[in-house]
């Protein structure tokens, strides 16, 4: 009877110390790199919020984290968390085969490009195919790389003379609202909060259209984690934090992260995980 109680109190000690290292929450603090993103990342002085700087401050205590938010440019929070050891969570970020190479992605949303335009010269093409014949005039951020349709998409319009090409969000919304285009392909969250920041042209931001043409595909968009900076432990904690936050669609933590920073029509182009 007394090897038996030994026994028992031996395993009811384990579990006891198992319990105890699953509450114990995140080893360290962790690494956030905070790079303007829209209202995703939003950077004031030196006041991070946003999104997701919102959704990890509501989330940390639950889950036993704690987390901080140096403020670096994009190509840096980039390096610091693929590269390095000096970051732990890459976010936003859309997936790619060559960041899966060096980091764990959590997918917590998917995004559409849509059509933007300003009314009351508004449209809303159902197709890539009638956008081409439409005749309008594109601008088109540089860098932005939505999938292989997409690009197939913007030679057509190169060859119809069609597009213009500009280096950054902020020169493609003004061309749109001073009518020297028709409209842009990008992510409508990013139009927008972009859009709010210039003194000069946020006034119209009511007279966005959006349209989401049904034959350009979702991307995901979510996070990744470090697999160079992080325990397996926290690791674990920190991919099961994210993947609670987007569950139950609507109802997510996520989802209502997105609707305290983005009117209803912006978020045509954003879907919840169900």
């Amino acid at each position: 009877m007394q090897g038996l109680s030994k026994n028992l109190l031996t395993a009811t000690a384990a579990v006891l110390l198992c319990v105890n290292s699953a509450q114990a929450g995140c080893s360290r603090p962790i690494v956030v790199p905070a790079a303007p993103t829209g209202n995703s990342v939003l950077i004031r002085g030196d006041e991070v919020r946003g999104v997701y700087p919102d959704l990890l401050r509501q989330l940390g205590p639950k889950y036993g984290c704690e987390f901080r938010f140096p403020i670096v440019p994009r190509a840096r929070a980039d390096s610091m968390v693929l590269d390095r050891e000096e970051g732990d969570i890459l976010i936003p970020a859309s997936r790619t085969a060559d960041r899966d190479q060096r980091a764990k992605f959590v997918s917590l949303v998917s995004v559409a490009p849509a059509v933007i335009s300003m009314k009351p010269q508004q449209f809303a093409p159902r197709s890539l195919e009638s956008l081409l014949k439409s005749g309008k005039r594109a601008v088109i951020v540089r860098r932005f790389n939505y999938g292989d349709k997409y690009q197939a998409f913007l030679a057509q319009l190169e060859k119809q003379g069609q597009v213009e090409y500009a280096p950054e969000i902020a020169n493609v919304i003004r061309m749109i609202v001073n009518a020297r285009a028709d409209y842009s392909i990008m992510a409508p969250t990013l139009f927008h909060s972009t859009m709010m920041e210039l003194d000069d042209v946020k006034a119209r931001v009511d007279d966005l259209s959006i349209s989401v043409p049904e034959d350009l595909p979702l991307t995901d968009s979510g996070v990744y984690l470090s697999t160079r900076s992080l325990t397996e432990a926290d690791l674990q904690l920190l991919e099961r934090l994210f993947l609670d936050s987007a569950t139950g669609a609507t109802k997510s933590a996520i989802w209502q992260a997105f609707v305290r920073y983005y009117p209803p029509s912006v978020l045509k182009g954003v879907q919840p995980h169900r």
